[in-house]
């Protein structure tokens, strides 16, 4: 039994520019030996070449408390309070009470 070589390029990083990869801008780019796969960025799904915000309000209502507002927003949510109400969306105040979350 010999010595054996193996003779290969060096892997080319296609996830270094966006033009030597399809992933859409709102997926992350692994690099892979010989190739690349692309992921949705959390918030987003899709096959890695189109990545579409999840709504996160419809796909579980209960992100929020039950009398606060969700919101959509770009990759997330917010939780706000209802019309008439001030605060941050965990603990909301109205004129008369408060609404804890």
């Amino acid at each position: 039994m010999g010595l054996q070589f193996s003779v290969s390029s060096p892997d080319l990083d296609e996830c270094l520019s966006p033009l030597l990869n399809s992933c859409h801008q709102l997926a992350n780019c692994i690099n892979t030996i010989g190739s690349y796969r692309c992921e949705c960025k959390i918030g987003y799904q899709g096959n890695g070449q189109k990545c579409n915000d999840i709504d996160e309000c419809v796909i579980s209502p209960f992100f929020c408390h039950p009398l606060f507002d969700c919101r959509n927003t770009d990759g997330s949510y917010i939780c706000a309070c209802p019309e008439g109400f001030e605060g941050n969306g965990d603990d909301c105040y109205g004129m008369l009470f408060s609404l804890y979350g």
